[in-house]
């Protein structure tokens, strides 16, 4: 998406793309859009940044185990730092591979540490985020800002569709822009190893 990546950039194009011909000059100003999208704009944020690994929002850090210990099934418990949407667990094939859950805001492990950790933090550093992601979010807001805004049920299951599909093609566009071309899909797919055999 080209332009402006302001606050106030994405939500008048997310209430133009549901109908609505209001823009705002300020999320705190006193008008039913303003006070619309200041409601949805922070679970808008949150949800598009949590719901995909996308790489601006991607951060790793090394957990210190805490002086106290799971009541049972674990022997240690880490903390997850406090800008963390979702952990993001280890694959088998990880150099830094442990076997862990997530409960609440701990990590609960049997791994001493300290413990590597990838994990989705709240970046809402608009101008560092990829096209496909600012997409997403104007999206997610349009669906969000269709139900207060227009009383039409057209209208609101038409944005959460796009919705959807923008975060779909969001998602493929962050998974090109991975180093891991071949992402294991001839061994997840019995129909492409037969076809490669």
């Amino acid at each position: 998406m080209a332009g402006e990546r302001s606050q106030t950039a994405l939500i008048n194009r997310a209430a133009a793309l549901i109908g609505s011909t209001k823009k705002i000059a300020d999320i705190d100003e006193a008008t039913p859009l303003a006070s619309a999208a200041k409601a949805i704009w922070d679970g808008a944020v949150e949800n598009v940044l949590s719901e995909h690994p996308w790489k601006p929002a991607i951060k790793r850090a090394m957990l210190n185990r805490l002086v106290t210990t799971p009541a049972f099934g674990y022997a240690y418990q880490f903390q997850l730092p406090p800008d963390c949407l979702r952990w993001l667990p280890p694959t088998l094939e990880d150099r830094d591979f442990f076997e862990g859950v997530q409960e609440g805001d701990l990590i609960l492990t049997n791994c001493e540490g300290p413990l590597p950790v990838r994990y989705i933090w709240l970046n809402t550093q608009l101008p560092k985020w990829t096209p496909a992601m600012v997409e997403a979010l104007v999206r997610q807001l349009a669906e969000d800002l269709a139900e207060p805004l227009s009383a039409l049920a057209g209208v609101v299951n038409r944005a959460a569709s796009k919705s959807d599909r923008a975060m779909r093609q969001g998602r493929r566009q962050n998974g090109l822009a991975s180093g891991d071309r071949d992402l294991n899909q001839q061994s997840r797919s019995s129909w492409l190893a037969a076809r490669n055999r």
